[in-house]
């Protein structure tokens, strides 16, 4: 009873530690420029009450543990790895929580959509996350893409430790689904801010990136200043909405009901992923390849090795710039020459998706292109610069002349030595090519083993998932109804009017 006694009087001593820290944080940052913005720039539904019951429910475990994904802009491109808003936001919350171990997970990785990563995220995040974090603006698709955006935030709200979501974004029709549905959320839509700070003359404030010429990004990557104000933003209303804690609130979410395109790469589905960066270790790809592996070419063997599409740009970024970002597109790449690549999935696994790293397809069609250029081939003729991401041979630019990714007609697929036919998924694109293909597997009395054969071109797989629910994929009709993009089927633009004439 004493030591009961006594561990309770230590948990009210930290508590009122950690209210008075926030308090004097609150107070500091109320002194920094454009702090105006701070709270004009977020919204918590159902209530900052209620999110701020959540958090301070890990803040008593003295740990407190962000999960982050995203495509470059969260990554931080045109800045160095260390300016990007996560790491930006660790420092704050650390400033403000001197007692607490914070963990801010950044997991975003350039030029990729949200799935197949939303079906990934115990994977990819882990499982113990108190806060889990979306930013896919640019890639996210557009207001037809609802039902997938549903679909991740259910898998996120579901996780083990049940966390808080927060929504980096400023389209509207994304802040209505949280809206609606009551979901345990965070919004930060710095867009007003920006507009604003472009009328007073001070716009370069959140353009200007970080790192030097030569290794910029493209111009839509925000410079350290949005990435301090997102983090500042982000611990600001993170602390008030503790200190307005509600501790008789219900912090459980919502039911989310499931979107209207099925299951989506939401129920039951275990994943592989050669994708880095990855919190669980035993989710790699290579724990169910049961085939050899080759590191330095494609003949009898499917090679591991960091996308063609990202080999050149990763090693002008980190090694060069040393920008220090973490994100690999790592891939099982394969040929027809390389023979089937064999992979051991369980006996339950009914239905199958396998996935290509995003920009792939962007890849194929500027690899016709960089083929022609000189520059890009004495850069590939430097066997150094090659080798330092597991490349022997000049793999990039032998195969750049062939189409990848060609999955239907090019990508046999088998189970236990039996013709599957594989379909493309409209679940998971980029600019509008899809990046997984479907099969369903048939009955088996133990453990599968699926091999695919590439009969022309090469394949690059990032991902494999498996699920034992016979519905877990979407029906083609409702994939195409609900997520027009992912098909090619791009939303009808607004024409803008040519100047001088009418409307």
């Amino acid at each position: 009873m004493q030591h009961r006694c006594l561990a309770a009087a230590l948990v009210a001593a930290c508590a009122l530690c950690d209210e008075s820290h926030l308090r004097q944080y609150v107070e500091a940052t109320m002194r920094e420029d454009h702090s105006t913005w701070y709270d004009a720039s977020t919204e918590s539904f159902p209530s900052r009450a209620v999110v701020g019951a959540r958090l301070r429910a890990a803040i008593a475990r003295r740990r407190l543990v962000y999960g982050v994904i995203g495509y470059s802009i969260t990554v931080g491109r045109g800045n160095y790895f260390n300016q990007s808003w996560p790491a930006a936001l660790e420092r704050r919350l650390a400033r403000a929580l001197p007692g607490v171990a914070v963990e801010v997970r950044n997991m975003a990785v350039g030029a990729s959509p949200p799935y197949p990563t939303c079906a990934c995220l115990a994977e990819t995040v882990g499982s113990d996350v108190d806060v889990f974090a979306w930013e896919f603006g640019m890639t996210g698709g557009n207001d037809g893409e609802e039902n997938l955006f549903r679909s991740c935030l259910r898998k996120a709200l579901e996780l083990p430790s049940r966390p808080a979501f927060v929504l980096i974004d400023s389209q509207t029709r994304r802040t209505d689904v949280l809206r609606r549905l009551g979901a345990l959320s965070t919004v930060v839509n710095l867009r007003r801010a920006f507009l604003a700070s472009h009328e007073d003359g001070d716009g370069d404030r959140w353009a200007k990136q970080g790192m030097p010429e030569g290794c910029k990004a493209a111009k839509w990557h925000p410079g350290v200043g949005w990435h301090d104000l997102t983090a500042a933003a982000l611990a600001w209303h993170h602390a008030t909405a503790v200190l307005a804690a509600d501790d008789g609130a219900a912090a459980a979410p919502r039911e989310i009901r499931k979107a209207g395109m099925g299951n989506v790469l939401h129920d039951a589905w275990t994943c592989r992923t050669s994708m880095l960066p990855r919190h669980d270790a035993g989710a790699d790809l290579g724990s169910i390849v049961a085939s050899r592996l080759n590191a330095a070419s494609l003949d009898g063997g499917w090679a591991v090795a960091m996308a063609p599409s990202d080999l050149l740009a990763a090693h002008h970024m980190n090694e060069v710039c040393g920008a220090g970002y973490p994100d690999r597109k790592l891939v099982l790449l394969g040929a027809a020459a390389s023979g089937p690549l064999a992979l051991a999935l369980p006996a339950a696994a009914t239905r199958a998706l396998f996935c290509s790293p995003p920009s792939s397809a962007e890849y194929k069609r500027l690899a016709r292109v960089e083929q022609r250029d000189k520059r890009f081939a004495a850069r590939a003729e430097n066997p150094g610069e090659l080798r330092r991401y597991g490349w022997q041979e000049d793999l990039p630019l032998k195969y750049a002349s062939l189409p990848s990714l060609a999955f239907e007609g090019d990508l046999a697929v088998a189970a236990d030595g039996e013709a599957l036919a594989p379909a493309v998924s409209c679940a998971s694109a980029y600019l509008s090519d899809a990046l997984c293909v479907a099969v369903e597997l048939p009955e088996a009395p133990g453990p599968r083993n699926v091999t695919l054969a590439v009969a022309g071109g090469f394949t690059e797989i990032s991902h494999v998932m498996w699920s034992a629910d016979r519905d877990a994929l979407p029906q083609d009709a409702l994939c195409k109804a609900a997520n027009r993009y992912a098909t090619g089927e791009q939303l009808p633009r607004k024409k803008k009017p040519k100047k001088g004439g009418k409307g």
